[in-house]
Order: C-alpha cells, then sequence, then structure tokens
C-alpha cells in the first residue's frame, strides 16, 4: 500500500494556490511509474514493462575491449494534470525541464536537463493522448560512479546491485512547474566477458552477441 500511495501522490505545485489562478491544477497528478520496454529502437510506456535496469560491462577477451550497455533507461511518466478554465475541465501537457537521481540513498546528482513533451491525459474527452504518458530517458550511472559499480561488481565475483530514485522536474502549457514523487527502482551491474573470435578450447566465455562492437 505504500508503494500505491508513492505512486498516486499528487505532484507538487509550485507557489501556486487556487484562489490566485483563473487556471489551476487542481487535480494535479505527475509521477514515475514504471522503466519502459526497449525493443530495438522501439521504447514503448505498455502494460508489459522492465522491473529493474540492468547495466552490463561485456569484455571482449581477444581484443580487450570492454562494451557498456544499458546504462541508459527510459522511465514512463503519467501526466493526469487538469485545470479548471472557464468553468470547465481541459487538459495540460507538460514540457519536461530536468531530473535528479541518486544511488544507494546517497546525495542527489546535479540536475541533468532532460526533453520532450508527457502528452495531456485526453481520457476526460479533451484534447491529447489518451492515458498522458510517455518515456523519458535518463543515464543512470555519471562516469565516476560507473567506474565504483564496475569495481564493486568486481570484488563481489562479478555482480552487485543499487537503487536507483529519481524525481523529474517540467512545466505545463498553462505555465505551472511541476515535479513528481520520488521514484525508485533497482539496477543491476553485471560483469560479463565473451570472445569475437571462436573461443579456444576449454574457455567458458561464449562467443560475442552481435550487439558486442566487435571488429
Amino acid at each position: 500500500m505504500a508503494r500505491l500511495a508513492k505512486l498516486m501522490a499528487a505532484a507538487t505545485l509550485v507557489g501556486v494556490t487556487a484562489s490566485v489562478s483563473a487556471c489551476v491544477e487542481d487535480e494535479g497528478m505527475f509521477y514515475a511509474y514504471q522503466l519502459a520496454v526497449i525493443d530495438g529502437s522501439n521504447v514503448t510506456c505498455s502494460e508489459v514493462f522492465a522491473s529493474e535496469a540492468t547495466v552490463r560491462a561485456v569484455t571482449a577477451l581477444d581484443i580487450g575491449q570492454t562494451y557498456i550497455g544499458g546504462n541508459i533507461a527510459y522511465v514512463c511518466l503519467q501526466n493526469k494534470m487538469k485545470s479548471s478554465r472557464n468553468g470547465g475541465v481541459e487538459t495540460s501537457n507538460i514540457v519536461m525541464r530536468q531530473y535528479t537521481l541518486s544511488l544507494n540513498s546517497g546525495a542527489e546528482s546535479e540536475p541533468r536537463v532532460v526533453v520532450g513533451t508527457i502528452p495531456a491525459d485526453g481520457s476526460e474527452g479533451s484534447a491529447g493522448l489518451e492515458g498522458g504518458r510517455a518515456p523519458v530517458r535518463i543515464d543512470i550511472f555519471e562516469s565516476d560512479q560507473l567506474t565504483q559499480a564496475l569495481t564493486e561488481a568486481a570484488n563481489k565475483g562479478g555482480a552487485t546491485q543499487y537503487v536507483a530514485t529519481v524525481t523529474f522536474e517540467g512545466r505545463t502549457t498553462g505555465g505551472i512547474d511541476v515535479d513528481t514523487p520520488e521514484w525508485s527502482f533497482p539496477v543491476d551491474v553485471l560483469l560479463e566477458s565473451c570472445y569475437c573470435e571462436e573461443p579456444p578450447a576449454g574457455a567458458t566465455a561464449p562467443t560475442c552477441s552481435d550487439d558486442i562492437p566487435c571488429p
């Protein structure tokens, strides 16, 4: 129940009260709720979703090259912002501005710029896409954090896990600054190895998959 309450928490409305504005997001709901599914170049916020992120460091042993994959993730944001205007109810798009991310309850990152628009929820018959949801790209580890995570994974036999906590900020097309409640998801960090050519006899590492940049 606690997790559900967090997901459904109302967005923070910065510097706004219902008695001041003629266009108030009085039913404001803006929150992150799942990781998007990444299938090649297709990123979707569907009913099927990823439960955790996986960052892999795969070393091609015969050429000594390490490939980092999975550090880019997409978080699905839900926009249920509503505004009272002229006695009616209208939806409002949210233009994204930035996000902050912390790892394992550590200090938040400096704000990172993010672009995109979360469409309005059209479920009430107003203009906008049904559901008011869209994926937003984030980077999980910055360079020094990634180095530390890979070292930790090596010291733990090739795998370790983090918890990433992220918040997003944007501005509605009605001029209201909004931000999401904190949302957390697990991040697995894995060290793997492979061979670009046929593995030598007795090798435990497999031949590299097509997504590893072998020559």
